[in-house]
């Protein structure tokens, strides 16, 4: 669904930033 996928880009954009 669309929340979902939103979930996964926060998380995605959250763990670049740890990453970085």
């Amino acid at each position: 669904s669309a929340e979902v996928a939103g979930a996964v880009i926060e998380g995605a954009k959250l763990t670049f930033n740890v990453l970085q």
